[in-house]
Order: C-alpha cells, then structure tokens, then sequence
C-alpha cells in the first residue's frame, strides 16, 4: 500500500509533495500547490511544461481534471488573503495545462501531465490541483470510484489524493530556420566553411557535421576541414556530407546541408581514376568523362536506391542516355576495382 511515508519519488529524489484533488467529507475543499516561478514567463513565448502524480493507494476517487494554472501575480491564486481562491476549481480560472489520460487511477505508477502553452501576459506564478469546472458540493463529472476502493470500504479515504512529483517548466525551442549564404572553399588541404558574419547573429553558437557526426569543440561560425589533423575525413576524390545548424538559446535550427563537395586531390594523392558527368542537371543525355586505365562499373540509382542504369566503360568519354528517366535526383556509382565514386545528377524534364 502507498502511504505519505514510503512512497518513493519518482526518480529518486528525496522529496515530492501532494494534494488532495477531491474531498468527499468536504466537497468544497480541494488543495492546491503554488510556487513563485524563478523567473517570468513572458508573453508571446512558448513553453513546456511537464509534471508527474501518482494517486495514493488508498484514495476512494480519482479525477481526470488535474492541471496547472500560471498566473501573472500571487493574488491571482490566493486572492490576497494567502489562501486559494475558490476560483481555483471553478469556471473562474481555465488552466493552460490540463491532463488529457482521462481519469488518473494509477496506483502503482506516475501519470505525466504536459503541454504547451503561450501566455497572454507575462506571468510569474504557477498553481497545480484539480481544475474541475463541474465542481460541487454534492456531485462532479470529473470523479469515479477508483480501483481497489469501494463506497463502503473501510480500508479507502473518502478522497482522491496526488503524490506529485518533477515539475518542469522550460521555453520550448521554436522553428529556427537552416543557416543561409553557407561559404565554402576548397583545396587539398581540406575544406573552408564558413557562416557569413552578417548571417551569424551575436550571441549565437553553431554546430558542425562531418558526414552525420557532430564536430566536437566546435561552435564558432567558421570551421576549417584540415585533413592532417583528422585523417578519418581523408576523402580526396570522394563527397562528404558537411552540415551546420544555429544555437539559439540552447535550441538548435534546422541543418543547412550540402551533401555533394568533392574534395580536391593534391599532386601527391592522384586517383587511379577522376571523372566528370556533365551537363548536371541532365535532360536527354549525360557525359560521362573518366580517366584511368581499366574499366569501371558505372550504375545509376534513383533516389529511392533503386537501380536504373548499369553500364561498363573504358576511360575518355561515354554518352548516357536519359530521356528514359523521369524528372529527379540519382545517384552515379563508378566503381574502377578499387574504389566507388558517386556524383549527384539532377535529370529536369
């Protein structure tokens, strides 16, 4: 049986709290649970916010109108006198929060209670209990008879009661458009790239990928690719996948991505084979040019991976016929024995 005494916090914690959402000896009385938040939330934002309860095993009820309220000062909650406002738990106040489980009969386990919410003015101070507008002396819509419980049980309180348990409020992140104007130099030394000052507000911090994986250490708004230093990013003649997002106020944007810079090859790194494919975007036929002294596997894969073309060549120049593809993005593999080599080709109709 859960009790006030060995009811364990949710995650370990050393403290939770509780409230009685529905008293039956008393219809009118219902607690509630208030704090002063550490700092405003302001109009116009939007937050999240996250709290859990458990209901105390020998409660007779359970409700399915728990919600938490956010007020802009603490007369609003207690009406000036210290104690909560009757409006509480009724029409008078709508919360922001609500629970959306139905009724919350869970003895044995915690019920998250969350949402999103953007407030009207800037508010200050947050209440948590039972929100039901049908509230009354003798009757409500919003409580059942809970599991384990019956009317005539001597073993049961004649109320619902709620442990209550990590509360969390935050500031939800919002769409953060990709970064825009993304420069990028190339050399056999590595890669440049840089987000342009004018792009890079003060205050913001940025994220690097390298082929999915997030560059450690480094936030700035320009990134250099040096191949010396990171020899896994060695990838002379082939593509990497280079992304870059925006930090702001620890939300991050969506990625600006360029999956297709071909990374330059030094006199002392040559390939056994290089290739171009032209025109790109392609309409009715691609140019395919390879150097190199044996044949090469070439095939062609849709965006979907599926295989189009498959093809042998020798090195100079081969015609690729396209008008039997329809409009979109494939993938070009030359496979020469050693290595693969893949190039986007955009076909346009």
């Amino acid at each position: 049986m859960q009790t006030l005494v060995n009811q364990s916090a949710r995650n370990g914690g050393n403290a939770y709290a509780g409230f009685i959402a529905r008293s039956m000896d008393h219809p009118w009385n219902s607690e509630y649970l208030y704090q002063k938040l550490a700092t405003p939330l302001l109009q116009g934002h939007t937050y999240y916010v996250e709290f859990w309860v458990s209901l105390k095993d020998d409660s007779r009820y359970a409700v399915s109108t728990i919600g938490a309220y956010f007020g802009a000062s603490e007369a609003q909650i207690t009406a000036g006198d210290g104690q909560l406002g009757a409006g509480l738990h009724n029409n008078e106040v709508i919360p922001q929060i609500r629970s959306t489980n139905g009724y919350i009969t869970n003895k044995t386990g915690w019920t998250k209670i969350s949402g999103y919410f953007s407030p009207s003015t800037n508010v200050s101070f947050m209440a948590i209990g039972n929100f039901d507008p049908t509230f009354g002396p003798t009757s409500s819509n919003h409580t059942v008879l809970s599991n384990g419980c019956t009317t005539s049980g001597t073993d049961c309180y004649y109320s619902a009661y709620y442990f209550l348990d990590d509360i969390l409020v935050k500031e939800a992140c919002p769409t953060i458009p990709a970064p825009t104007g993304v420069l990028v130099s190339n050399n056999h030394y590595g890669l440049d790239v840089a987000v342009p000052a004018i792009a890079a507000n003060s205050g913001d911090s940025f994220n690097w990928y390298i082929n999915g994986v997030m560059v450690e250490g480094q936030h700035d708004n320009f990134m250099e690719m040096r191949f010396e230093e990171h020899p896994e990013w060695k990838l002379c003649g082939r593509e990497v996948v280079i992304q870059v997002s925006r930090v702001v106020n620890g939300c991050e944007s969506q990625k600006w991505i360029d999956q297709y810079f071909e990374i330059t090859c030094s006199s002392t790194e040559k390939l056994a084979l290089t290739m171009e494919a032209y025109p790109n975007p392609a309409t009715e036929e691609l140019t395919l040019e390879l150097s190199g002294e044996h044949e090469a596997d070439v095939n062609l894969y849709d965006n979907y991976g599926q295989l189009k073309k498959s093809l042998k060549v020798k090195k100079g120049k081969t015609k690729i016929k396209m008008n039997d593809l329809s409009k979109g993005i494939y993938t070009l593999h030359v496979n020469d024995g050693k290595n693969v080599y893949k190039k986007q080709i955009i076909i346009e109709r």
